[in-house]
């Protein structure tokens, strides 16, 4: 099942929505009762195997938003920014990775920010932010969904020009947006009604934060997560553990859920990673991009082995020569070539081990 489409067969569901929607008025506060989230969670679409795809990158000296876009780029991912969060601070976290996921939830974090995953595109931003826009995107409206299409805007381009991009193919009448310049955007296969919220959706912070995250919190929603039989059991047991208040119940493909917006980013989080395998990187066989950096060599040295899942031992007699700071970059280059880098520009060898490398002082002999 695609996630970037409705379910099909939710016509039947629009009167039962309508009328759990009508439930959460004021007056009605004391029923309790759960949203049916028009997208579902499918372990084995397309969409979330790209995200559990095996990477190891370096980043470094790249912008927040060239970091995050770098990836959704490689990997075919639609991305979508928090326009709260500077994107334009440059980011230093060392290596990234070992899933597209992780990777991204690393670069994400270091912007205090969180991942969700969700009607086949990737959002970036503030907690608070992604619980709402979550919320409004699993929540919306079915009459208004189903139309897939691609959708792109130029640098500078307003929030309402970027609305009428997708208005202009839905023929759907919306009021104007706040005046802004966004930068140059690209979504491939999107539901035009998830496009139209993820574009309201950066001017959420409009409401009222205190009330507004009350109502939120209370509210609940039924989401499908289509999972294998292997999953599903072990979801049983850690799902109530991760989020005590959830309910799960057995349905045809997998569980049915009934959380809040931020159990479901708890949840769907949980299932992106728990398949990971915490593993090295090959020396020889995986390659990184890495952009112009400067720092020392043993911290260059260090943050390399780890990645391939080697111990780094500085030899006492290369100490000196490892507190120099060295310049790297590359294309497409794997761990090899960047650790022996480092080494010619220290005047040092590296000793390869099947656990570690040992950085030593390179001995030279001269002839008479």
């Amino acid at each position: 099942m695609d996630p970037s489409k409705p379910v099909s067969g939710l016509g039947c569901n629009r009167a039962v929505n309508a009328f759990l929607r009508f439930l959460f008025l004021p007056g009605f506060a004391c029923i309790t009762t759960s949203l049916l989230a028009v997208s579902p969670f499918n372990e084995r679409s397309n969409f979330n195997q790209r995200l559990q795809i095996r990477t190891n990158s370096v980043l470094d000296g790249r912008t927040f938003r060239e970091a995050l876009t770098r990836i959704c780029e490689t990997n075919e991912l639609n991305l979508w920014i928090d326009r709260r969060v500077d994107p334009s601070k440059r980011i230093e976290i060392g290596p990234v990775g070992p899933t597209v996921f992780q990777a991204l939830q690393k670069i994400a974090a270091s912007e205090d920010c969180d991942v969700m995953p969700v009607s086949g595109v990737i959002l970036v931003g503030r907690p608070q932010w992604i619980r709402e826009l979550t919320e409004d995107i699993l929540t919306a409206n079915p009459n208004e969904l189903g139309s897939v299409m691609d959708v792109h805007w130029d640098e500078l381009t307003t929030p309402s020009e970027a609305l009428s991009t997708v208005e202009s193919l839905t023929a759907t009448a919306e009021p104007p947006l706040p005046h802004d310049h966004w930068p140059q955007n690209s979504w491939k296969n999107i539901d035009s009604g998830v496009a139209k919220l993820l574009i309201r959706g950066q001017f959420l912070e409009s409401k009222s934060p205190t009330h507004g995250d009350d109502q939120r919190n209370k509210k609940t929603i039924t989401r499908i997560y289509s999972l294998t039989a292997a999953t599903r059991e072990k979801a049983k047991v850690t799902i109530p553990e991760l989020a005590p208040s959830t309910k799960l119940t057995r349905s045809a493909t997998g569980l049915s859920i009934q959380a809040s917006a931020a159990q479901h980013l708890l949840i769907t989080s949980w299932l992106l990673t728990d398949q990971a395998v915490e593993e090295g990187a090959d020396i020889d066989g995986d390659t990184f991009t890495l952009k112009k950096m400067s720092t020392t060599a043993e911290n260059a040295f260090r943050q390399l082995a780890k990645t391939a899942g080697l111990q780094c031992v500085i030899d006492s007699s290369a100490q000196a020569a490892c507190s120099e700071f060295v310049t790297l970059e590359g294309e497409n280059v794997t761990l090899r070539f960047l650790l022996e880098r480092i080494a010619e520009q220290i005047n040092a060898t590296i000793t390869w081990q099947d656990s570690k490398i040992i950085i030593s002082k390179k001995v030279t002999t001269e002839k008479d």
